[in-house]
């Protein structure tokens, strides 16, 4: 990234999980590397691939290395251009979360080609209570269901 920060980047491993069937990419977020608390300073987000024989696809392909696929995402001014280093091996947005109005959950894809042309990608996983219903909340009062989309390693970035 262009943008000088005083913080050093938040990195994010990411592999490809080949016990998983289809295989996936999967994130290794460090426990909890991916929460943000609000901060005057901008905060970088770095996924790293670990496997040698993947790069992250180019911003410019159909599908790209990552996307949001949170709806309101795009059009958040908190998060910065992602940028795709010239190897391919990392991926970084930056986070301005500096009050209220940037709280929120962020889902997105990221997506990684290996040397034999297949692409792979991350997949979010939402855990079983799910189907509870909104009578039972988290410690902010949302309704479970959206805290409990948010268990560790998914492609998601969080502001609190």
């Amino acid at each position: 990234m262009t943008d000088k920060t005083l913080l050093p980047p938040i990195i994010i491993n990411v592999s490809l999980d080949t016990s998983a069937t289809p295989r996936v990419l999967a994130l290794d977020d460090g426990n909890g590397k991916n929460i943000l608390g609000t901060n005057n300073t901008q905060q970088v987000i770095r996924w790293v691939l670990t496997d040698t024989s993947l790069t992250f696809v180019p911003m410019s392909e159909i599908k790209p290395g990552f996307e949001w696929i949170s709806a309101l995402s795009a059009s958040q001014p908190i998060f910065g251009s992602v940028t795709i280093s010239a190897d391919g091996r990392f991926i970084e947005v930056g986070d301005m979360h500096d009050s209220i109005a940037s709280r929120g959950v962020w889902c997105y894809l990221l997506r990684a080609r290996h040397t034999d042309g297949t692409i792979y990608e991350t997949r979010l996983v939402f855990n079983r209570v799910l189907a509870l219903g909104p009578e039972i909340t988290d410690s902010e009062g949302r309704p479970a269901a959206y805290a409990r989309m948010t268990v560790k390693n998914n492609p998601v970035i969080i502001n609190r």
